[in-house]
């Protein structure tokens, strides 16, 4: 089984969208990861992972904003395309499962 989990602040507030049958909550996240170089400064690298939740069971998504932490877990469903400039973009993506709210930009 492919499990992913991060941590995170939310980079938009969610939005659902009805598809006919079903309903998805769509949002995504920033993931920084910081550490300290050769030379003493401190460095900070964000991946960002667009995330979607399905099912009929919305009401979470009042509750994502942007700027707020976050712990998501489901399934990675990262793909890769090439621009029309012809470089490669890499999107991660996850399929989620499971949401944690970690508490608002203000707190």
């Amino acid at each position: 089984m492919q499990q992913i989990q991060i941590i995170g602040t939310l980079g938009n507030d969610a939005e659902v969208k009805d598809l006919q049958n079903n309903q998805v909550i769509e949002f995504s996240v920033a993931v920084n990861e910081t550490w300290v170089d050769k030379d003493g400064q401190k460095q900070t690298k964000t991946t960002w992972f667009n995330c979607a939740k399905w099912g009929n069971n919305t009401n979470v998504a009042q509750y994502i904003k942007k700027g707020d932490k976050i712990y998501v877990s489901g399934k990675s469903n990262n793909r890769a395309y090439l621009k029309n400039d012809g470089s490669a973009e890499v999107v991660n993506g996850i399929t989620v499962s499971e949401i944690e709210l970690l508490g608002t930009k203000n707190q």
